[in-house]
């Protein structure tokens, strides 16, 4: 039988679930309030960490389908909401990419997922010294050059990466909210990683790998897909996307289906709009990360 010590010692290192306003904070993160559009670009970035199939994309773009459904309540158009994914993809790759396609001047919410940012691109501190300088520049002035294009609206990049430290440290300081999908086994992902959410956050995260990685059932599974570890300036909570049903999952994919919507391709870049026909589309959004 459990002591109340230890479980007065057990309440204190278990991550607690996030509240419905540390939820907000999140919602109105990624989802800026619309009088922040008199403000010029704003911009949010988010970085998102976690191991092959630990969900990092599913969980992303379920996050993002929630903020879309924030910006239709507050009477956003749905053509002036872009969503791009791209795949192991320089920023200034996808932005050349997707120049032709897009029509700036008339989006005022640009969502941004660089799908394996560090897979082979500038972002990552694998690259030889000194190459990764330009993209750097590129990205430090994106807000510039997306102004350029015509883009006035407000800006939010996702940078999904298996290994945190890889990723240049400019882009992850650059960042105010990290989502944490799995517990970490580079070394250095658990001192950089547990530096941030501390000793219950790590806790949590090994707790969402089980669930993942140990299948006792699929609503089980689910639940680790759709859970992260949030680190939003200094606070940190245990969050879910939503509800993991399967009609709930349904419903969210519907849902970016009405935005514009861009898939750009690794290595043969082929650009799919939400004019493409199947079964591209229906495999991409029906992908468990």
């Amino acid at each position: 039988m459990q002591s109340l010590y230890e479980a007065k010692i057990r309440s204190r290192t278990i991550l607690k679930e996030a509240s419905s306003k540390f939820k907000s904070l999140i919602l109105d993160y990624i989802a800026p309030k619309t009088f922040m559009l008199k403000a010029r670009i704003p911009f949010r970035a988010v970085i998102v960490t976690g191991s092959m199939n630990s969900g990092k994309t599913s969980f992303s773009k379920a996050l993002i389908a929630r903020a879309v459904k924030q910006l239709l309540k507050n009477s956003i158009d749905e053509n002036e909401i872009t969503f791009i994914h791209s795949y192991e993809r320089d920023i200034s790759e996808i932005i050349d990419n997707v120049k032709n396609e897009i029509d700036f001047s008339k989006t005022k919410y640009l969502y941004l997922f660089n799908d394996d940012a560090a897979a082979t691109s500038a972002f990552s501190t694998l690259r030889l010294k000194g190459t990764n300088i330009p993209e750097i520049q590129f990205y430090v002035m994106l807000r510039h050059r997306m102004e350029k294009l015509g883009f006035n609206g407000i800006l939010i990049v996702f940078h999904a990466t298996q290994v945190f430290n890889v990723i240049d440290k400019v882009f992850r300081t650059t960042s105010e909210l990290y989502l944490f999908k799995s517990y970490p086994m580079d070394p250095n992902d658990i001192k950089l990683i547990g530096q941030l959410i501390g000793k219950a956050g790590m806790k949590a995260l090994a707790d969402i790998t089980y669930k993942l990685r140990v299948l006792s059932d699929l609503d089980t599974f689910l639940e680790g897909v759709y859970t992260a570890v949030a680190k939003l300036i200094k606070s940190k909570r245990l969050v879910k996307a939503y509800e993991y049903t399967i009609d709930e999952i349904n419903n969210y994919v519907k849902l970016l289906n009405k935005i514009n919507y861009i898939i750009i391709e690794p290595k043969d870049v082929q650009i799919m709009t939400r004019n493409t026909p199947p079964p591209y589309r229906i495999q991409r959004v029906h992908s468990y990360g």
